[in-house]
């Protein structure tokens, strides 16, 4: 919030000036006091341009290991769905982790289309949890599980185009990421090594998640 507050100082000086002079028009204020101002509007322009690189800075400083952490993490998802495209080929890639946003499952990293959030306490969560083994999605069988999850949960799903959901669970359990997959470009279904596979590479996740 400081460094916020320290980048939109320029632009708060500047609209204060303009308030003050607010019975002059533009044209004798320009005149008047042109240096102040295009000292002020370059200021602004370049505390915006700077903003995520101070952020960055602001990080390394003084969270060094909470922006290390998190550029592992980032990286590590990225190294994972490149692998599972090369492999698979899926229509869609994504992995959600949790403790990002609270309460919800957040993605860190989608390949070919777009994924929100996930509530924890939600049916998808639930019956990923206490599984191993990736779960299939069929929205169209009437008899599948998928049906009787919420609305939100069955359009997050249509919106994904995810049949696949892969748990990547800790050691007390608790669901810390999962990998989301739409359906093979073959058109092909998973099979039985495609899963095992899943299950490995999510397994191994988890440690490095952890």
């Amino acid at each position: 919030r400081t460094l916020t507050l320290l980048i939109s100082l320029p632009v708060i000086a500047l609209v204060f000036s303009l308030v003050q002079e607010r019975n002059r028009t533009l044209a004798e204020i320009a005149t008047g006091s042109s240096a102040l101002y295009a000292i002020l509007i370059i200021a602004s322009a370049i505390t915006f341009m700077k903003r995520e690189r101070a952020r960055l800075w602001l990080d390394q400083r003084f969270f060094r290991e909470e922006y290390d952490a998190r550029k592992i993490l980032l990286s590590l998802a990225t190294m994972v769905v490149n692998q599972l495209d090369e492999a698979l080929h899926p229509t869609m890639a994504a992995i959600l982790v949790s403790g990002i946003d609270e309460g919800r499952m957040s993605p860190v990293t989608v390949l070919y289309g777009s994924a929100e959030t996930l509530p924890l306490d939600g049916g998808l969560v639930s019956m990923l949890r206490w599984s191993d083994d990736p779960l299939e999605i069929v929205l169209t069988d009437p008899r599948s599980p998928a049906r009787r999850l919420p609305p939100e949960e069955r359009e997050w799903l249509e919106c994904t185009g995810a049949v696949l959901l892969v748990p990547v669970v800790g050691e007390d359990r608790s669901l810390i990421a999962l990998i989301a997959l739409g359906e093979r470009r073959s058109e092909e279904a998973y099979t039985a090594e495609d899963r095992q596979l899943l299950a490995s590479i999510a397994a191994q996740m988890a440690l490095g998640f952890d």
